[in-house]
């Protein structure tokens, strides 16, 4: 039969333990009724006082830290864990079944016969007092989604998948992540936009919410277009980052440290940022704004001579001319130097020779013509050897 490890001894006795959590008594319950409602203090209370209970080991005088000190952080964030486990939860249940009149039933009212939505829910001869546990919660929750029904018909499917096990199921935020898949946090964040749209609908939800329900402000607008106001450090750095930008290419921090300002003040600066936007569309990375430099440094070198400028620069010829800039001053140096070529006037015409005064064929000539010196050594021996014949 296995048995149950026996448990951790504590460093504190009984005694030490609760004059201990009698001394931090007072600190926890401040910091409960700072951050909780006041009907939910006893709740919250015990179940913080067990955090701090299960945290008292760690407890290192050493450290410096005195002991109420240290059980306050504990609670704070045991509180904060409470919180975020029923987040918003319990108030907008609560405004989804408050009853149309002005004051909240209990769902043993409603499923006892409450003139309400529920009755079609329940049927004409459903006796709540003989529903057993399991049909109990049953009946319990359709009358939760007959309430709730008017209010979740307004979310988007995705939003009602997430609002409604939490409101009529009592799942919680992690549970409903486990269930779709999602994270937590993105849980949490669909859950509260889509309280802010129950709530800009429903006085209800609303004052459940109390401080957690902050309504937009509506912006004044005057019907008129606002002037784009300019500064006079925009006015005065902006021609400087331009041409810091032919320097350095289409990369913000470089730009942003030579005039001594943010990234996002330079990215707000109209003409600038038409001219970084153009530039970073022509050069998708830095390496080629770098390049189309080096390129433009050999064109001046060796002239408009493609092959060349490609091999020493290390891309295609294609590539090059596909760069704008490069492309204007190999187009410019080209139309320079065939401007500057000076006419070179035609080649003399050639002289006919007679037919009396060209030379026989004999050792290096053959019908008038000069021959290389192999061939004309072998038709000189074939010529011997037809003699000899």
């Amino acid at each position: 039969m296995c048995q149950a490890p026996p448990a951790t001894p504590s460093k504190y006795t009984r005694e030490e333990r609760g004059a201990m959590l009698a001394q931090a008594d007072r600190s926890i319950g401040k910091v409960v009724l700072r951050m909780f409602p006041l009907h939910h203090f006893d709740d919250v209370m015990q179940d913080v006082r067990i955090e701090v209970l299960k945290a008292m080991d760690k407890f290192d005088p050493a450290r410096g830290a005195a002991w109420v000190t240290y059980a306050t952080g504990i609670a704070k964030r045991a509180i904060l864990r409470i919180r975020e486990s029923q987040f918003i939860t319990e108030p907008v249940a609560a405004a989804l079944l408050r009853n149309p009149h002005g004051f909240d039933i209990t769902f043993e009212e409603m499923a006892s016969g409450y003139p309400s939505p529920d009755a079609s829910v329940l049927g004409p001869d459903a006796d709540a007092g003989e529903l057993d546990d399991e049909d109990g919660d049953e009946a319990h929750r359709a009358v939760r989604a007959a309430v709730a029904e008017p209010l979740l018909a307004n979310l988007s499917p995705a939003a009602r998948a997430i609002v409604e096990p939490i409101v009529l199921d009592g799942m919680t935020p992690a549970q409903v992540a486990d269930r779709i898949g999602r994270s937590v946090k993105d849980v949490k964040l669909m859950l509260r936009n889509a309280t802010k749209t129950l709530a800009a609908g429903n006085p209800a939800v609303q004052s459940a919410l109390g401080s957690e329900w902050k309504p937009q402000r509506p912006r004044k607008s005057s019907g008129r277009a606002r002037a784009v106001t300019r500064s006079k450090k925009c006015d005065k750095l902006e021609p400087v980052a331009i041409a810091a930008l032919q320097e350095f290419g289409p990369v913000m921090r470089p730009i942003a440290e030579r005039i001594g300002v943010g990234k996002d003040t330079l990215a707000s600066w109209p003409r600038f940022r038409e001219v970084y936007d153009r530039m970073a569309a022509e050069f998708p990375s830095v390496k080629a704004f770098q390049l189309q430099a080096k390129a433009i440094e050999v064109l001046k070198d060796c002239g408009p001579i493609l092959h060349r400028i490609a091999k020493q620069v290390g891309v295609s010829g294609i590539t090059l001319l596909r760069w704008p800039g490069f492309r204007a001053a190999f187009e410019l140096a080209q139309a320079t130097s065939t401007a500057e070529e000076p006419r070179s006037e035609p080649p003399p015409a050639a002289v006919p020779v007679a037919p009396s005064h060209r030379p026989r064929s004999g050792h290096g000539w053959h019908f008038g013509k000069r021959l290389a010196p192999w061939t004309a050594r072998t038709l000189g021996r074939r010529g011997r050897r037809a003699g000899k014949r």
